[in-house]
């Protein structure tokens, strides 16, 4: 695995600042607003170890770090906001 710090070109940008320089990367949250969607039961089933079985995207899901960008893009009769959770760089 090649270190974050060789990472350059188009690219650089994606990567915090604080990986890139090699110090420790701070939680960040993100947020995906979804307009005109309604959560399966199957969602919210768990399974034996007592994990959400949740669902997938099919296709790349963008994402934004402003709570108020998602909800712009959610504005509907039936909102959905997701909210991910990174601890680690390489969660990103």
């Amino acid at each position: 695995i090649s270190s974050p710090r060789r990472i350059s070109g188009q690219y650089q940008s994606l990567v915090p600042t604080r990986v890139a320089d090699g110090r420790a990367n701070p939680k960040t949250t993100f947020w995906r607003g979804f307009k005109n969607v309604e959560i399966s039961d199957d969602f919210m089933k768990k399974d034996g170890n007592g994990n959400y079985i949740g669902g997938t995207e099919l296709a790349p899901m963008s994402t934004t770090s402003d709570l108020t960008v998602a909800a712009k893009y959610s504005r509907s009769d039936k909102s959905l906001l997701f909210k991910l959770d990174m601890s680690s760089f390489m969660q990103y």
